[in-house]
């Protein structure tokens, strides 16, 4: 598993097809209504480690965040890792730092504020 900063995942989108050559998975539960990192596959945690297969098992590139990118993100993507034997990475800081950067980008959609505000 290794960690990519969010500055790596914004050149991503803007130079590759995302869920055709990078897959970026959202683990994060009812805190993904605070918005997201348009493309991405949402698979709240609990549900994706109870998966036996991936839909993007296939896709060179797989990506995984949570809010912060401490528990959810890297357990999934260490869960992603151990059952394909493919390399994994986390987006570093999670869509906290990501949104914190571009969140008045066309790199995040449904940006909700008052969630921000209440944290």
């Amino acid at each position: 598993m290794e960690f990519l900063e969010p500055e790596q995942v914004k050149e991503l989108l803007e130079t590759k097809t995302i869920n055709k050559d990078f897959v970026i998975v959202d683990v994060r539960g009812d805190d993904f209504a605070s918005g997201n990192i348009p493309g991405c596959t949402h698979i709240p945690s609990d549900e994706f480690l109870e998966l036996k297969e991936y839909p993007f098992e296939q896709v060179p590139t797989v990506i995984f965040h949570c809010h912060l990118s401490q528990v959810r993100g890297p357990k999934c993507a260490q869960r992603f890792s151990t059952n394909t034997g493919k390399k994994a990475f986390v987006l570093k800081g999670g869509i906290s730092q990501f949104q914190a950067k571009f969140k008045d980008t066309k790199f995040i959609e449904n940006h909700n504020q008052d969630f921000w505000d209440a944290e």
